[in-house]
């Protein structure tokens, strides 16, 4: 991955479309938040919270997506959004929920609730051929 930058507006995002993605966006996250300000601790919670989002992107979606980290409301809040064209997940309550997994690789099905779990506001919209996933932590 080279050297991150982020221009004035404090965002940034990456593709994840496999494991390299899914690394790539941890360290795109954890440079974000500590360059930011966030504490070491709250942006390790972020820093996991996004890799299970990346995983899920890899493990379900069809061609991937994107990770978008930026700084919101006068530098007080982080924010990672995750997009994908994917097929959607057709019950969100079901899947919010610890243990429940579609996937044939026998997770854990912990990714959606751990990731909640982790962050201060966690928002999800999906449908087919777009599922939107935000999560917001507070800086300090």
């Amino acid at each position: 991955m080279e050297a991150l930058t982020f221009e004035e507006s404090r965002s940034a995002s990456i593709s994840v479309t496999d494991t390299v993605g899914v690394e790539d966006a941890r360290r795109l996250v954890r440079s974000f938040c500590l360059d930011v300000g966030m504490s070491r601790l709250r942006a390790e919670e972020l820093v996991l919270a996004t890799s299970e989002i990346a995983t899920n992107l890899v493990r379900h979606s069809t061609e991937g997506g994107t990770i978008t980290c930026r700084l919101l409301s006068h530098n007080r809040w982080g924010e990672v959004e995750s997009l994908d064209s994917g097929p959607g997940i057709p019950d969100i309550d079901e899947a919010m929920k610890a243990g429940f997994s579609t996937s044939e690789r026998r997770s854990l099905g912990s990714g959606l609730s751990s990731a909640r779990d982790l962050v201060d506001e966690f928002e999800i919209q999906s449908a087919p051929g777009a599922t939107r996933i935000r999560m917001r932590k507070w800086l300090n």
